[in-house]
């Protein structure tokens, strides 16, 4: 769209006047720049139409000018980002710390990318909630000592650190195997 500049069909305001005066109205002498422009518009309503899924194509029925089809897929698709960050918000609460502590770091990074990419970036704060949320009771201390912190941590540091913890955990799970 914007490579061959065709943008200015999608938002419907720059359409030629039909007729340049009130004689060419009564002479039913359409102007030829409106024609133009009818003719590449009804080229891109058939590009688009033929590039869309089934199932988005039959919400565009009755739409005949590449301004209303842009309009109702911009709405579609907001509607459909709109239930997605919800979805995905829902599912950054949800993760728990019952594997390996990369492989939960790594589900929720794969969670707040997903949001920011659609538009709805989750901030520091809130990334290091839903890292602390998921945690399992051996990591109380942790979490008090990281939110005594006066100043916050990063979402790099927090990770670090979980890392760090693991290695502990196992370090001292392994010498209590041992003694055994």
């Amino acid at each position: 769209m914007k490579g061959l500049k065709l943008f200015k069909f999608l938002d419907g305001q720059q359409v030629p006047p039909k007729y340049l005066s009130i004689e060419d109205n009564l002479a039913d002498k359409i102007n030829q720049d409106f024609l133009n422009h009818e003719q590449q518009d009804q080229l891109l309503v058939a590009w688009m139409l033929a590039s869309l899924t089934p199932t988005i194509l039959k919400t565009m029925v009755g739409l005949s000018t590449a301004s209303k089809i842009w309009e109702r897929l911009h709405t579609y698709f907001a509607s459909q980002t709109r239930a997605k960050v919800k979805k995905l918000k829902i599912q950054l609460q949800a993760p728990k710390k019952d594997r390996l502590i990369n492989l939960y770091l790594l589900e929720i990074k794969k969670i707040t990318d997903t949001l920011s990419v659609i538009g709805s970036p989750v901030s520091i704060n809130d990334h290091i909630e839903a890292i602390l949320d998921g945690l399992p009771e051996d990591y109380d201390r942790f979490v008090t000592i990281v939110l005594s912190r006066i100043d916050p941590y990063i979402v790099k540091e927090i990770e670090s650190l979980l890392l760090s913890q693991e290695e502990q955990f196992d370090k001292h799970t392994s010498v209590e195997q041992i003694h055994l």
